[in-house]
């Protein structure tokens, strides 16, 4: 049986459903992950070691060394130093400062 466009019913149904056949891959495309998003990001930050020698002192038994360090602790001339905290620090050693040798502690 034809139609007004002169059609018959299956003719017409696949007239139909060719376009949204078509369509349905662009659809499923482009809706994929648009609910939702994710990302992984690393952000490092490298911070080199410091050690001032703010201002020495000298002491009954040695000097005092006011120091600022960003590290846990330092060796000097072969002795381990630990700090409290990052920042300004005060220690005594029997050292005098043209004779002292600093290295990074761990």
């Amino acid at each position: 049986m034809l139609n007004r466009n002169g059609l018959s019913g299956r003719s017409a149904c696949a007239a139909v459903a060719a376009p949204l056949l078509l369509v349905l891959p662009c659809i499923a495309g482009s809706s994929v992950g648009t609910d939702s998003a994710s990302v992984r990001v690393t952000l490092r930050v490298v911070v080199p070691p410091v050690f001032n020698i703010l201002r020495v002192e000298r002491v009954a038994g040695g000097y005092r060394y006011h120091v600022w360090t960003n590290m846990p602790s330092a060796h000097f001339n072969g002795r381990l130093v630990h700090f409290d905290h990052v920042g300004e620090s005060t220690m005594e050693l029997p050292t005098p400062p043209d004779a002292l040798y600093v290295a990074p502690g761990l």
